[in-house]
Order: C-alpha cells, then structure tokens, then sequence
C-alpha cells in the first residue's frame, strides 16, 4: 500500500490548553467543543505523540464511555481537565505488533500544558504520494498582507466574543502521513 504526507500552513490560534479550557464558559461551550477541539485542531508536537492521545481523549468524550450530549457542561469540562492533566506522550511497543502504550504524565509533560493548534483559514498546501517517498516537494503561494490582516482582524473579533483571551494570532503548520 502506498503512503501519503500532506502538509498545510493556515492561519490560525496558538493557545495553551490551560487556557482555553479556563476560559471555557456555558455559553461558548458547545463552539469551543466543536470547533476549537474539532478534527482540524491539533497539539504542537515534533516527535512526541502529544496528538495520539489527545485524539483519544476527544474520540472518547464522543463515544461509549463520555457522551457530550449526555454529559453537562460542568462534567463535560471536568472530563476533559482531568483526562489532560492524566496523559500526555505516549510510547509505541513494536516487539510482538504495534501496541501502544499509553501512561501518565506528571508536571508539564501532560497535554494540559501543551500547546493547542487551530487553523482558521488555509494559507497553503502541498501533498504527495507514492512508495518509498524521500527526496523534497513543495508549493508557494502570493503573499496577501491584506488576507493575513484581515484574517487576524475576524480571528480576534470571534475570540473576543467568545471570552478567550491568552491566544496568539500563529501561522500553523500541520504536517500528517499515512
């Protein structure tokens, strides 16, 4: 079978996870359910596996064990304080098949503390695909000052609704293989 990368440069919010949890209120529960911890967000993360377990904690939150229609804002919270404080990086086992093994983070190595990704508005992308890909590929686009301004303009009008402070305006990278 043959192997994809896909790489991506948006616009978009750099903020701890911390954070935007603290921030998160009854009112803007469900947007920052939905879009700010949706599919497209994602962990700052080179070489950990920050994203594996985070994508296990909200896959969870909307399956059997933790239904956020079912949950209240104050558990539905709760559940994700407590599952971002518990876990963090994660170790992949391939003596014997590909297990992973997930454990307890301690201090700043939980996903609490880690810093969360969200694109707003695709800026760039590039994607190839194929066996044994190596070698470089790459794609550019017109630098539009007046896109990036505006972007950041509705960017901090939609935060600034929402109550959420303590975010950077970022360009994101995000980089996915499969």
């Amino acid at each position: 079978m043959g192997h994809s990368e896909d790489v991506t440069v948006s616009l978009g919010i750099s903020i701890v996870v911390k954070d935007l949890l603290a921030c998160m209120t009854r009112e803007n529960f469900e947007t920052i359910r939905d879009e700010y911890l949706g599919e497209d967000s994602f962990i700052a993360d080179e070489n950990q596996d920050y994203n594996s377990q985070f994508r296990t904690i909200l896959e969870a939150s909307t399956g059997q064990e933790v239904d956020p229609t079912i949950l209240s804002y104050e558990q539905y919270k709760q559940y994700l304080i407590e599952s971002f404080s518990r876990y963090g990086d994660c170790h992949h086992s391939r003596s014997g098949g590909s297990e992973m093994l997930t454990y307890e983070a301690k201090d700043t190595g939980n996903l609490y503390h880690q810093t969360l990704l969200i694109p707003y508005a695709t800026l760039l992308n590039t994607e190839r695909w194929g066996y044994n890909r190596e070698g470089q590929n790459g794609a550019s686009c017109p630098l539009d000052l007046a896109k990036l301004a505006n972007g950041t303009k509705q960017i901090e009008a939609k935060m600034t609704e929402l109550g959420i402070s303590k975010y950077t305006v970022s360009l994101l990278m995000s980089q996915r293989g499969g």
